[in-house]
Order: structure tokens, then C-alpha cells, then sequence
């Protein structure tokens, strides 16, 4: 049976090492990725990397995680937090290697969201997925199904407009730039377009939260923030209601987002 250690060796052990592995080989922009990193069979008969969210075996892992003490779950939240950063800094390399930025963006848009689900289904106790979870592995692991066939196309094809495009880019980000520079948009401009103010923002890109980790994934693509913003507005919307409800005398009748006619 997996457990809560189990889940951590395979970390440091086999996840971790693969994930250098192929962060080498998509740096490697003289030899074409192996196939070997794209493979994805269910839990580890294809790369361990998406095998590492086998839903049935996390499960069965997280199961322990009410009886850990504060440390053991620090350590827990240590490597998923390490886990998505992985992925979107492979996803990111991938994306200005092979100048597919709309595949790379919706699969971390659902590896967010699958961990984030799995995370508060363990730590809340809440089922965010919604009795989905295995449907969503399987979008995930047809999301990254996705990005190896554009990868091997590009790779066949010598490489064409995408590895073009991809070039361009590179030569872009090589260039110095200045901390403010590393978002695809002003603080002003996100502020305005999520509806909140710059101290938020400035929050976003450097806390650890479900909203802040998000956040920085799409920070190099302007149409991953709009695709974002409607997210967090349902977030904040479904959070608000729930605040009402808690209130005595809500009313379902009531349109609480009107603003009162006597004020």
C-alpha cells in the first residue's frame, strides 16, 4: 500500500531526478526530446511524473494525513508545492522551445487545478473536484498526450514556425530584465483586470497559495490571465455566498450583489 513516505521517496528518488532529466533534455536545443519523457500509461507504466498523481494510490496515501504531526505535513506540502514548480518550469521551456504556449498553458491550468483538488480533499476535507477526480487525470494525462504530439511533429517537420517562434522568444528572455518586467503586464494592469488592488498583486507573486501559484504560472502569457480572471471571480463570488448564508436572515429570494437603493 502507498503511504505518506512512500509518496516522498518516490519524490527524492524517481520524480525528481526525471524531472532534471528532462529539463536537461529540453535544454538540449541540438538533440530532439526523448519520447520516453511523454509517455503516459496509468501510474507508472508510462514516466513517472504524471504516474506520481495516480489518483487511487495518492488516495490511499493521503489517507494519513489528519494523523501527521505539523512537521511531517509541512514536509507533504514541500513536495507538492516543489512538484508544480517543476512541471511549470518544464512546461515553460517546452512552450518557447516549440512555440506551443496554448497547450502548455491548459495543461498546467488542469494540473493546478487536479492538485489543488487532491490537496483540499486531504487537508479541507472538501471534494473540490466534485466526484471527478478520475475524469480529471484523465484530461491531465490527455493534455500532456497533446504537447508530446506537437513536440514530435515540430521535431519530424525540422521544426518550422514553432521552433521559429520559439527562437525569438529565447533570444527575448536571454536578454537582462528588470524585476518588474517579468509579468506580461503591469501591476496596474492585472490589478484592474482581477478587480483588485496593486498589494494583492504584489502578494501574488511571491506568496504560496492555491491563487498565488496560479497566478505566476500564466504570468508569461496575457491570455492565460484573462482566462484566470473569470476563475477568480467565481472563486470570490461562491466564497461571498457562502458568507451570506452563514448570516441570520439570508435570504435566497435576495439579490445581495445590488447595491440597496437607500444608500
Amino acid at each position: 500500500m502507498r503511504t505518506i513516505d512512500t509518496v516522498v521517496r518516490e519524490w527524492n528518488e524517481s520524480v525528481m531526478p526525471t524531472f532534471e532529466r528532462f529539463i536537461a533534455a529540453v535544454d538540449d536545443t541540438q538533440s530532439p526530446v526523448p519520447e520516453e519523457f511523454f509517455e503516459v500509461g496509468f501510474s507508472y507504466s508510462g514516466c513517472p511524473l504524471l504516474g506520481f498523481l495516480d489518483p487511487k494510490a495518492l488516495y490511499c496515501a493521503l489517507e494519513e494525513y489528519g494523523g501527521l504531526s505539523a512537521a511531517q505535513k509541512h514536509r507533504v506540502e514541500g513536495v507538492f508545492f516543489a512538484y508544480l514548480e517543476k512541471w511549470g518550469l518544464v512546461l515553460r521551456k517546452l512552450a518557447i522551445r516549440y512555440g506551443i504556449h496554448e497547450k502548455t498553458v491548459a495543461m498546467e491550468n488542469r494540473l493546478r487545478t487536479y492538485v489543488s483538488g487532491i490537496r483540499k480533499s486531504a487537508v479541507c476535507r472538501q471534494d473540490v473536484l466534485g466526484g471527478t477526480t478520475f475524469e480529471a487525470y484523465s484530461a491531465l494525462q490527455n493534455a500532456f498526450r497533446e504537447i508530446g504530439a506537437a513536440v514530435h511533429e515540430a521535431e519530424v517537420c525540422g521544426g518550422g514556425s514553432a521552433a521559429a517562434e520559439g527562437s525569438a522568444l529565447r533570444a527575448v528572455q536571454s536578454a537582462p530584465r528588470r524585476e518588474y518586467e517579468r509579468y506580461c503586464m503591469t501591476s496596474q494592469a492585472l490589478a484592474e483586470l482581477f478587480g483588485v488592488d496593486r498589494k494583492t498583486i504584489t502578494r501574488w507573486k511571491s506568496e504560496r497559495s492555491d491563487w498565488a501559484d496560479m497566478f505566476r504560472a500564466m504570468r508569461q502569457s496575457a491570455e492565460g490571465m484573462r482566462r484566470l480572471v473569470p476563475e477568480y471571480q467565481r472563486y470570490k463570488r461562491e466564497n461571498r455566498i457562502k458568507g451570506l448564508r452563514g448570516r441570520t436572515g439570508y435570504d435566497d429570494a435576495v439579490n445581495y450583489d445590488r447595491r440597496r437603493m437607500d444608500r
